[in-house]
């Protein structure tokens, strides 16, 4: 993990029982903007990376990332979130992004980005491979 938004010590990465899922917190990524506030707070971004290993005859495609989190924004103003997946070493990426409008007086949101079951972000078949996730909000 590394970036503005997930210093060292700032993230936690869990896998479930089932080696399905992988859920990561961060307790730093929060973009802000306004008098006072410094121009390297407007943006945050974070570089997830993982190591992903595949059995022989098997392969390891991104089928949806769910993200969560907390936005208030005053009249005017948009916050935005982007993402992009790729497996090292691989041309294929994976590209998606939101803008959210204000004003908004707080509110919780879920995002998701969705892939088809016929994913054109996959590791490929029997070899290890490493998946790079980078996010940003702004």
């Amino acid at each position: 993990m590394n970036g503005t938004g997930c210093p060292p010590g700032s993230g936690k990465v869990f896998l479930n029982a089932a080696h399905t899922a992988v859920t990561v917190t961060f307790s730093q990524y929060a973009a802000s903007a306004g008098p006072g506030i410094a121009t390297s707070e407007n943006r945050k971004n974070c570089q997830l990376t993982l190591n992903v290993h595949v059995p022989s005859g098997f392969t390891f495609a991104i089928v949806d990332v769910d993200y969560r989190g907390y936005y208030q924004l005053d009249k005017g103003v948009k916050g935005s979130h982007s993402a992009i997946y790729y497996f090292q070493g691989q041309v294929v990426q994976g590209e998606s992004g939101t803008t959210i409008n204000g004003p908004v007086d707080g509110a919780n949101y879920v995002y998701r980005d969705e892939f088809n079951l016929t994913p054109t972000v996959y590791a490929p078949c029997g070899q290890d491979s490493i998946l790079n996730l980078n996010s940003q909000s702004a």
